[in-house]
């Protein structure tokens, strides 16, 4: 299994990956085909602003976790601000849970942010994926505030 930077040539499967992620917590609202071209546009529009890593086995993606840099505003203390980062769509194909692919995923995403470097990085676990985070340094935060936003 290698884990690496994830590629434009990978943007087909990650999108697969991203369907199956969602499909098994919710129903999908569309077919796998409607998704990619959706995801593409995404990808269009949004895909400067992240980099994600992937998890590969005899050519076939298998894992993968993304990661958005978020500029800060300059200060006059510190012109240069290191950016946040929002890891997201933690996942990895069911036969490949707990054997260490998640954690080589967060490893690749955690040496990538330090050589930046980020100032933090922030997530939202899951409760499945909590206790991986945790053993890749994540902890609860001592500053953060949340305002959920409901729409209805």
């Amino acid at each position: 299994i290698t884990v690496r930077a994830g590629t434009v040539d990978d943007h087909r499967e990650v999108a697969s990956l991203r369907y199956r992620m969602d499909t098994e917590d919710d129903s999908p609202s569309g077919s796998p085909a409607d998704f990619a071209a959706t995801f593409d546009q995404w990808l269009d529009r949004h895909g400067d602003a992240w980099e994600f890593f992937v998890a590969e086995d005899d050519g076939h993606l298998i894992g993968m976790l993304w990661l958005a840099k978020v500029p800060r505003i300059p200060r006059p203390s510190n012109p240069c601000p290191p950016p946040i980062g929002y890891v997201t769509a933690f996942f990895v194909e069911e036969r490949y849970r707990n054997v260490g692919v998640g954690q080589a995923l967060l490893t690749a995403m955690n040496s990538a942010a330090e050589q930046l470097p980020y100032e933090t990085l922030v997530v939202w676990p899951s409760e499945r994926a909590a206790s991986a985070y945790h053993r890749a340094g994540f902890h609860p935060p001592e500053e953060l505030f949340e305002r959920p936003i409901l729409h209805s």
